[in-house]
């Protein structure tokens, strides 16, 4: 009894292994998608967002590179030196040793100019008949100035790239926002490409269904006589013809599942290139009333290219304004200031015969007298330029000038564009709700007039021509009411692309 029911329950597992095997065979044969998670797919793996996305890096660091012209730089040097001589009369010394050791940092101001700050310290031993400090020890305190008073002078003149820069930044992270818009809207149209090439193979199929009914009821007609053959061959010719529709349209409905495979950057060997792709939802109708003026208001504040076309003015601008004041005469000041404290070890010749070296000197000391102050020298220098003609940069600010006012018109160029494009789409849109309508009715129209003349063929009034003139009237008439509502869609879509709000209107982020 126990080895009979443990047989029953391996058989029913067996059965039941076998059944759920299909089914676990078409849940890997097929998959749905939504349109919301192809659009967050795309957002994350697209291969054009992707590379768009480097462009704000390479800003960054492109700034940078800009703010290093500003970095303070640090300089250390030793250096030790020897020489040894004979005496002459005009000198006594014989030979001397120095060392020094020195410290100091330079930057570039942003108004302007350069200053740089050391500390030195010398240590130095002299020999010789008369020598008064054989040994002695300077420190230097040394602070220089060079500062532009008139050409050069400014924020705006030292640090124009730097600015240029940041504005770039800005506009490539624009850019971005627009490259993610028109991922989503590539993703969009093909997605419902995709619910069109599925409703034709659908629409296809069910005029093909049409054409074998329609040609069983003509064998049937032949056979009882009411009916000439050659009704026969019609009938066969149009299933023949609709076959090959079918076939036209699997094929058009692989190759959109591909494209939206390839804006979703489906990686090589993923499941999903084997797997059936199905809309998990199809277009809704909504009527939308477009406010034309809000519109190219909305566009000309939110899109990426009018920021940008915006910030190129205004990075013209201060072209111009930095090569104008690249005209002007040069007045260079250059100042500095140094204080030094000192200790030596002097030699007292009171006896010529017997001199006595006296002091300890120590570098230390040369340290704690530079507060003094006793011991400085400074400089101030004020020097003039003027170039003769100045033809460089009198040409360079004409360019610029040039440049701005090229801007401006590009500017106003592409306001005209976006002001098209926006009506262009609205239009769209209001014809696309006449035109769904329009379809929906053809449709119902089309269908009543197959019904008519299939009782009229019925009953021998009409003929299998007309019956199957009347079948593809009704499957135009079904593509096109796909088609245009397929299309009032986009035009939704493309609608929200023209006034940059896509990524509002979608609720996503970047």
């Amino acid at each position: 009894m126990f080895f009979r029911k443990t047989a029953v329950a391996a058989v029913l597992a067996l059965i039941l292994a076998a059944l759920m095997l299909p089914v676990g065979v078409m849940a890997q044969e097929t998959r749905d998608l939504a349109l919301m998670d192809a659009l967050k797919i795309a957002l994350e793996n697209n291969l054009d967002l992707v590379s768009a996305r480097y462009r704000p890096e390479l800003a960054e660091q492109d700034i940078e590179i800009q703010q290093s012209n500003f970095d303070l730089g640090l300089q250390a040097q030793a250096r030790h030196s020897e020489s040894v001589q004979a005496a002459t009369q005009s000198s006594t010394l014989s030979g001397s040793t120095v060392d020094t050791g020195s410290v100091g940092i330079q930057q570039n101001l942003k108004f302007g100019g350069n200053y740089t700050a050391s500390l030195a310290s010398v240590r130095q031993e002299q020999a010789g008949a008369n020598v008064l400090a054989p040994t002695s020890y300077f420190t230097t305190l040394s602070f220089n100035f060079n500062i532009p008073l008139m050409k050069g002078f400014g924020v705006e003149d030292t640090t124009e790239q730097l600015i240029l820069s940041r504005n770039a930044l800005d506009v490539s992270l624009r850019d971005l926002e627009g490259s993610a818009e028109q991922v989503i809207q590539n993703v969009e149209v093909a997605y419902w490409n995709m619910v069109a090439s599925r409703e034709a193979l659908r629409i296809s199929r069910l005029s093909l269904t049409r054409a074998k009914d329609q040609l069983a009821l003509n064998r049937k007609k032949v056979e009882v006589g009411t009916l000439a053959p050659i009704e026969i061959t019609q009938a066969e010719a149009e299933v023949a013809s609709q076959e090959e529709s079918v076939i036209v349209a699997e094929t058009g409905l692989r190759d959109s599942e591909d494209e939206l495979r390839r804006l979703l950057a489906v990686p090589e060997g993923d499941p999903m290139w084997e797997q059936e792709l199905i809309p998990a939802e199809l277009p809704e109708y909504r009527e939308v009333q477009v406010d034309l003026v809000a519109a190219l208001e909305q566009a000309m504040a939110s899109r990426p290219d009018v920021y940008a076309a915006q910030q190129a003015v205004r990075d013209r601008e201060l072209n111009e304004k930095v090569a104008q004041r690249g005209v002007r005469h040069q007045l260079d000041f250059d100042g500095g200031y140094s204080p030094t404290g000192a200790s030596l070890a002097t030699i007292d010749f009171s006896d010529p015969l017997n001199p006595i070296i006296t002091g300890n000197p120590s570098l230390g000391d040369s340290f704690s007298n530079l507060p003094d102050l006793d011991q400085y020298s400074w400089n101030a220098q004020f020097t003039y330029r003027v170039p003769i003609g100045n033809r460089q940069a009198r040409a360079t600010y004409a360019r610029a000038k040039i440049g701005t006012q090229q801007a401006g018109t590009d500017l106003m160029n592409l306001e005209q564009s976006i002001r098209v494009e926006v009506r262009r789409a609205a239009r769209a849109v209001e014809s696309g709700v006449k035109r769904v309508q329009a379809a929906k009715v053809n449709t119902v129209l089309q269908q009543k007039k197959l019904n008519a003349e299939r009782k009229k063929f019925e009953n021998g009034m009409s003929t299998s021509f007309e019956v199957l003139t009347f079948q593809r009237d009704l499957a135009n008439a079904e593509l096109s009411e796909v088609r245009a509502l397929l299309d009032y869609v986009k035009s939704l879509t493309d609608l929200e692309k023209a006034k940059g709000t896509l990524l509002e209107a979608r609720g996503l982020t970047l």
